[in-house]
């Protein structure tokens, strides 16, 4: 059965620099601490979509937040 994920370069590249950003977080407590990740993205089965969805995921938020005033 062939995949219908390909890889795609632009990803890879969002990826690495999103863990170069949290990494970097980790040095400055007041930062790190308050940034979390949130995990929209990525491929999920029907079932698994539709479930999320009532949970309140939603397309277009971003991956990181700062949850600082």
């Amino acid at each position: 059965m062939r995949s219908r994920l390909r890889y795609n370069p632009l990803l890879e590249s969002e990826a690495l620099t999103q863990e170069m950003l949290v990494s970097w977080a980790g040095y400055y407590p007041c930062i790190g601490d308050c940034l979390i990740h949130i995990p929209n993205g990525g491929y999920r089965n029907a079932r698994e979509a539709k479930r999320l969805k009532r949970q309140g995921v939603k397309a277009g938020v971003s991956d990181l937040f700062l949850a600082k005033p």
